[in-house]
């Protein structure tokens, strides 16, 4: 609908009589008089009045704008049908509304001019999507971007995450679009957001945790199943030797059993994961969440798992007889039935544990210089030889419910987790960069420097956890903003999500009022929720004892709901108030 500005003449260089004389005109009735500084605009049956010195600005800048121009008011005050328009070059003035408005202080309004000839103006407010098209034209045109279908989905991506639009943003922001030219372009906008380096690295990561594919058990289960086929790669290609030290070197760096063998890959392992960004200090609530959190993963641990054992499991707890069996029949062909016997042995009886069946294997290796090299092949391309290795990168690359629970636990399991795939990355690429055991350490090692520059900006960490019995993924996220974490807050939010191998995924929303805690268990069935249910008092009383008051709900898991969506239920809630921060994986937060 169009909106009429009727029959106005304005001097803008007499404003005592601009001040003196203010007189109303009916735009209906052209032929009325009008003073030089004053009149009425009708809009929709709502009345602007321009009057006194304000009128002749008002009308100057109107009278100079071309058909198809457009201009915006900020409403600034609401009295009755009283309401105060500022326009963006920071003039105000009032207008009476004389007919129904749905108008608020705060709203923006944008007009078009639709005439403006013979006095006469006529103007139209523009719907919310034709609005947002003329911030994209303005911004591009201000940027001296070119109207292209990126550059518009950019200024759109902007300004539905409440970012600048300024012309360095944008022109920065196009230049990353162009070199990244496949990835999506509310990714790069997010990056930039997160005050995340926008990298190859990180956008392949950014869109792993949009998909539900960033789970970092699943990135130490590839290494684990990789590692076989990489030293029969390297048995092929370099010969026995070359095997079995790659194999030694794997136990010398995870276990540290041979520091100069770890340390001599020239590696620079400085992942950035240093003390002062992570034990910056945050509100006390802040630190009762992570407090609670651990209550939790430990209550969880000891109901669902026993507790935790030593890091030299027997090989009998995760692998079956049938496979203990297997393993033993593919030695005693490799080495021979006299030279393996006592591990074999062993190995029946499952009385050993992985580290020190590996150690065996390689000793074995090395005291059989003329081994056949199709039989060691073999070997290494078991899944039973899988299993061992993968019980080694459980032993030492996931925490134990009791390391939680440690103030610095956390911290220092991502340390020593990032520097020894460090330096697993720098031996596995000296001997084949291309193999899939060398990619699956570059995807685990970028995961964590994801993390770690996610939590510049908010409180999220994965926790891969070892149980005696299983093991379990753990994540929890803290909705809050750590620009503001020093400041005292009356609640805080958090979810904590676990994924058992017997109770299946589980989220633990939590709320968080000074001593008062609300929490909402969210299971997949009516049976785990029994299961929790009957455990509930040893977690009520574990609670109690850090002088907690709590309240527990708990849901089943509605069938179309996939648990938590890491963009919207999470990176979202920080849209309408983001201010980059610098905190880097800091536990308390």
């Amino acid at each position: 609908m169009n909106l009429n500005i009727g029959n106005f003449t304005s001097n803008t260089t007499n404003d005592n009589n601009a001040k003196s004389n203010t007189v109303t005109s009916n735009t209906t009735n052209s032929n009325a008089a009008t003073s030089n500084t004053s009149g009425n605009i009708n809009v929709n049956n709502n009345t602007v009045t321009i009057s006194g010195a304000t009128a002749a600005t008002a009308l100057a800048v109107l009278k100079n704008m071309l058909v198809g121009d457009t201009f915006s008011g900020h409403i600034t005050n609401i009295k009755g049908n009283d309401i105060i328009l500022q326009l963006n070059n920071g003039m105000s003035f009032p207008a009476t509304l004389l007919g129904s408005s749905n108008l608020s202080v705060g709203q923006n309004i944008t007009f078009m001019i639709n005439n403006n000839s013979n006095n006469k103006i006529s103007i139209k407010p523009l719907m919310l999507d034709q609005q947002e098209l003329v911030i994209v034209n303005r911004a591009l045109e201000a940027s001296n971007l070119p109207f292209s279908e990126n550059n518009v989905q950019l200024v759109k991506q902007l300004l539905m995450q409440n970012m600048s639009i300024d012309t360095n943003t944008l022109n920065n922001l196009s230049k990353e679009i162009n070199k990244f030219s496949s990835a999506n372009i509310d990714t790069i906008v997010s990056l930039s957001k997160l005050d995340i380096p926008i990298t190859e690295e990180n956008i392949k990561q950014f869109e792993a945790y949009k998909s539900y594919e960033h789970s970092i058990s699943n990135d130490m289960n590839t290494l684990s199943k990789s590692f076989g086929d990489f030293l029969s790669s390297s048995l092929n290609k370099n010969g026995i030797n070359d095997a079995v030290n790659l194999s030694q070197k794997l136990i010398d760096i995870l276990y540290n059993t041979n520091t100069s063998s770890a340390n001599n890959s020239n590696m620079n392992t400085n992942s950035n994961i240093n003390d002062s960004n992570i034990n910056n200090g945050n509100a006390n609530n802040s630190m009762n969440t992570v407090d609670i959190n651990k209550a939790l993963l430990s209550e969880q641990g000891n109901n669902m798992a026993g507790n935790s054992e030593n890091n030299a499991e027997s090989i009998n707890k995760f692998i079956s007889t049938q496979s203990r069996k297997d393993l033993a029949q593919n030695m005693i062909e490799t080495f021979g039935k006299e030279a393996s016997f006592g591990v074999v042995e062993d190995l029946k009886s499952g009385n050993l544990s992985a580290k020190s069946l590996l150690e065996n294997i390689n000793q074995l290796v090395k005291d059989n210089p003329m081994l056949n090299k199709d039989g060691l092949d073999k070997l290494f391309q078991s899944k039973e030889f899988s299993e061992i290795i993968r019980m080694i990168v459980r032993d030492k690359m996931r925490i134990t419910p009791e390391n939680v629970k440690n103030s610095d636990g956390i911290k220092e399991f991502y340390k020593r987790v990032r520097e020894d795939v460090s330096h697993l990355s720098d031996v596995a690429s000296q001997s084949d960069k291309e193999s899939s055991f060398s990619k699956s350490l570059d995807g685990l090692k970028n995961n964590i420097d994801f993390m770690n520059d996610l939590n510049k900006n908010m409180s999220y960490f994965q926790l891969p956890i070892k149980f005696s019995a299983g093991d379990a993924e753990s994540e929890l996220y803290v909705f809050t903003n750590k620009k503001k974490s020093s400041d005292k807050t009356d609640t805080l939010s958090a979810l904590l999500h676990l994924d058992m191998e017997n109770l299946g995924p589980l989220d633990v929303f939590i709320k968080l009022a000074g001593k008062n805690i609300s929490t909402n268990f969210c299971l997949e069935s009516e049976n785990m929720l029994d299961f929790v249910y009957s455990h509930i008092d040893q977690l009520n009383s574990k609670l109690e004892s850090l002088g907690y008051n709590v309240n527990f709900e708990m849901t089943v898991r509605e069938d179309d709901k996939l648990g938590i969506d890491f963009v919207q239920d999470f990176l979202d809630q920080s849209k309408s108030a983001f201010i980059p921060s610098q905190f880097i994986f800091d536990t308390k937060a």
